[in-house]
């Protein structure tokens, strides 16, 4: 299996398919549950990489399915990675609802969910449930802050700023973008400045009437004394 994590690690996820494919079999005949449950996730993850989205639900589904039997730690695991490509899908309802269970397994776990909260907030923007999505972002926020992540919470403020131009908060979204931004040049995060910046260009240039705001004038002085 070293080879297939190989091509897992370095992307090659067609490799990582042949060689998956090929061992299964034996998995399933040796019935060795934990293997086959190991195999069936990195198998059901190089054809969700390599954008084969009914293939990774096909075993996504069987993992989640033999999970499920025997309480496996693995079960969380499953709904997490279904629950992505069901979003992909268009199947919102069914993706929340997966990574709402993957979330409440992982924080039983004694995990903190910080995974499963992004990608829940994620499926809550894309289902244009706005309050939701900052509902969760704000859980997120928190425990990014408790464990001093600033990278996490960069993301998350990003996340934030994106869930408000969904909602049509603009000034908000400025503010938690120029945030984001903050934070990320505090720590040299040079692609997560150009993301979020460009982000933000793209919205004053569409709604310029934005700087009249009193409120986004300021976040942009602030911008520009950040990257003077």
């Amino acid at each position: 299996m070293k080879s297939a994590d190989r091509y897992l690690e370095t992307g090659q996820y067609d490799e990582a398919v042949k060689i998956l494919e090929a061992e299964l079999p034996a998995v399933r005949a040796s019935g060795d549950q934990t293997e086959l449950l190991n195999t069936l996730c990195k198998l059901g993850i190089s054809y969700y990489e390599a954008r084969r989205n009914g293939e990774a639900r096909a075993v996504f589904e069987e993992g989640l399915s033999l999970a499920r039997k025997t309480n496996d730690p693995q079960l969380g695991r499953f709904a997490h990675e279904l629950s992505m490509v069901r979003m992909n899908e268009g199947k919102l309802d069914e993706g929340i609802e997966l990574c709402k269970e993957a979330l409440e397994l992982d924080l039983a776990a004694g995990g903190e969910g910080a995974m499963e909260m992004h990608t829940l907030s994620i499926l809550y923007q894309e289902a244009g449930r706005f309050s939701e999505a900052m509902e969760v972002l704000g859980l997120v926020r928190e425990a990014c802050e408790a464990r001093q992540d600033l990278e996490g919470l960069g993301k998350c403020l990003n996340e934030m700023g994106m869930t408000c131009i969904g909602s049509g908060d603009l000034p908000a979204a400025v503010k938690y973008m120029v945030d984001s931004i903050e934070l990320k040049h505090r720590i040299h995060n040079v692609r997560g400045i150009q993301h979020t910046s460009g982000v933000l260009e793209k919205l004053l240039m569409r709604y310029p009437q934005l700087m009249v705001d009193p409120g986004v004038r300021a976040d942009m002085q602030r911008l520009r004394s950040i990257l003077a």
